[in-house]
């Protein structure tokens, strides 16, 4: 049953065109306000990637190839005066240490949005050049060594705390 209210007395009548209408301008933002929400709502589920996803063969690799350039460097160390730690002797390791740190880079810069790694690869492959070199005109001291070791060190663990935080998600 609908019922009707009548107009008080003395109280104006509407008009038909007067009548209040169901889009008010109060109902139409509380409309948008929702329609906002239900949009940012529906946007928050879904992720920008700025980054690449994490590789895990691009990790491990890269664990790989730090065990490598140890193993030559802990070589060098110990031999530094004798021919076991001579450029010529040692030269084929500096090449496999080229050859896998180019095929990693190969690997990473098929990513996309990948340039950070690669960035850090390109840095890297820089002071193994820089090692090759060194070590070509002869390391006098074992000091010397220490050096390309923490440098080499600091970049294996920045590409490796980049590769986890890609993993984590974090990037």
């Amino acid at each position: 049953m609908i019922r009707y209210r009548l107009p008080r007395p003395g109280a104006p009548v509407l008009a038909p065109r007067d009548e209040p209408r169901l889009s008010s301008p109060r109902s139409r933002a509380a409309r948008l306000l929702l329609g906002l929400l239900l949009a940012l709502a529906a946007g928050g589920c879904t992720s920008v990637r700025l980054i690449s996803d994490y590789d895990e063969v691009v990790a491990d690799s890269i664990t790989a190839l730090q065990r490598q350039t140890e193993r030559l460097l802990l070589i060098i160390e110990r031999n530094v005066d004798t021919t076991e730690a001579s450029y010529e002797e040692l030269r084929p390791q500096h090449d496999q240490l080229m050859v896998e740190l180019r095929t990693i880079r190969t690997r990473a810069a098929a990513h996309p949005r990948n340039e950070l790694t690669v960035e850090q690869i390109d840095l890297l492959a820089e002071n193994l050049d820089r090692l090759d070199q060194a070590h070509e005109e002869g390391f006098e001291a074992r000091e010397e060594i220490e050096l390309f070791r923490s440098a080499l060190e600091r970049q294996f663990s920045a590409i490796l705390a980049l590769e986890l935080a890609k993993k984590r998600g974090e990037s």
